[in-house]
């Protein structure tokens, strides 16, 4: 064999090895990260198979409460896994509804306090959906626009001294959204930690 060839065949041994390599841990990370117990959710928990024998893959809690898409349900799931560090926090209203709609405040909110709403859509076709808290005078001031909705439980806030004497959260979106969403206020010191 003249030394090109010999050049070739060292290249290919060594490439095939690679490849091999490659395969191989390609298949361990795959194992681990794919595996029910390894699983995390979009929160950032980590979601437990109470039976390693099960071939049922285990869903994630924001997935069952997407899944149940109700105001109870969601509710339940932002007390206990959105909620927990803004205590304390009222409700000021809640609410299902389908296409545009708002939910007015049961109860004033302070300059000094967040307006936050959690809530879930679901679209047949990808439409934009916006959130926005309107004051009395019809005024109001958009804080989050997408281009779609995105599945499972989302949140978004706005500190009411950015925007005061706001009377309600509002969304528009396309007739055939819906929509659940739980409007909270709390003490804006209380997101950023003091």
């Amino acid at each position: 064999m003249n030394s090109k060839g010999a050049y070739q065949s060292a290249s290919m041994h060594a490439l095939k090895n690679i490849v091999a390599v490659a395969s191989c841990l390609c298949m361990v990370l795959c194992s681990t990260a794919c595996s029910p117990g390894g699983a995390s959710s979009a929160d950032g928990t980590t979601s437990a198979s109470t039976d390693a024998s099960s071939s049922e893959p285990v869903q994630p809690d924001y997935l069952k409460t997407y899944a149940d898409f109700t105001v109870p349900g969601l509710r339940s799931y932002a007390e206990s896994k959105m909620m927990t560090e803004y205590r304390p926090h009222t409700e000021l209203g809640s609410r299902k509804f389908r296409g545009n709609g708002s939910i007015r405040f049961s109860q004033d909110v302070a300059d000094d306090e967040m307006y936050y709403a959690v809530f879930m859509c679901k679209q047949t076709m990808n439409k934009p959906v916006s959130i926005g808290v309107e004051d009395a005078n019809g005024s109001s001031h958009t804080i989050l626009q997408e281009d779609w909705c995105v599945e499972g439980v989302q949140a978004t806030g706005l500190p009411a001294s950015l925007f005061p004497d706001g009377t309600a959260m509002t969304v528009t979106a396309a007739g055939a959204t819906e929509v659940v969403m739980i409007v909270y206020k709390f003490k804006a010191k209380l997101a950023n930690h003091e």
